[in-house]
């Protein structure tokens, strides 16, 4: 973290606990795309070492997008693949810890948050079963969802039992 954030030990001393927290300002917005759903975001990201404020940098804006299907040509799991996470654009609000290379910081969280992309779907990769029957009176046939341009698709074709 050092390389990241330097000036870390030099105010804290080295192996401290710390702690990050990303928190939303305000919701995010959606985008759709014929097979893709996506989210644009601002957020703050506040770094705490030893319960103390380290220092807090803005995501003024980052974009994230994955793929989402449901229906026949998924065996009815809902299907998710993340296919990117970037930030576009951030700065320091605050820093007790000495200036911070948000531009260095940016490519770095892009550049792993892409190294992980494989190992994210290959989590999310067996999809979700959804239940096929709710509350003992309703089954489903027949399910879709599928990301179109500006719009989500969803259709349920239901049984009653």
């Amino acid at each position: 973290m050092e390389t990241l954030l330097p000036g870390l030990i030099a105010k804290y001393g080295a192996n401290q606990p710390m702690s990050i927290y990303l928190v939303t300002k305000e919701a995010p917005y959606s985008f759709m795309e014929v097979g893709i759903l996506g989210v644009n975001l601002t957020a703050d990201l506040y770094v705490y070492v030893n319960n103390d404020l380290a220092a807090t940098i803005e995501v003024i804006s980052g974009t994230t997008s994955l793929y989402a299907a449901l229906g026949p040509y998924t065996n009815y799991l809902f299907v998710v693949k993340l296919l990117t996470f970037y930030i576009t654009d951030s700065r320091v609000v605050t820093s007790e810890i000495g200036p911070i290379d948000v531009e260095s910081m940016r490519k770095f969280v892009n550049f792993y948050a892409w190294l992980a992309l494989p190992v994210i779907n290959m989590l999310l990769s067996p999809g979700f079963d959804l239940p096929r029957e709710y509350f003992g009176i309703v089954r489903i046939k027949e399910a879709i969802f599928s990301a179109m341009d500006g719009f989500c698709q969803v259709g349920i074709v239901p049984e009653f039992i």
